[in-house]
């Protein structure tokens, strides 16, 4: 299952699944990094 997740330095929305929960992920709009 997924869940969708927004990064917090643009906004941007993405669709992650649910393992990657606690996981740091890198934003492919804006390059940054952060936790789900």
């Amino acid at each position: 299952m997924k869940i969708k997740v927004g990064c917090p330095h643009c906004g941007a929305k993405f669709n992650v699944p649910q393992s990657a929960i606690g996981q740091t992920a890198k934003c492919s709009k804006c390059g940054q990094k952060f936790q789900v």
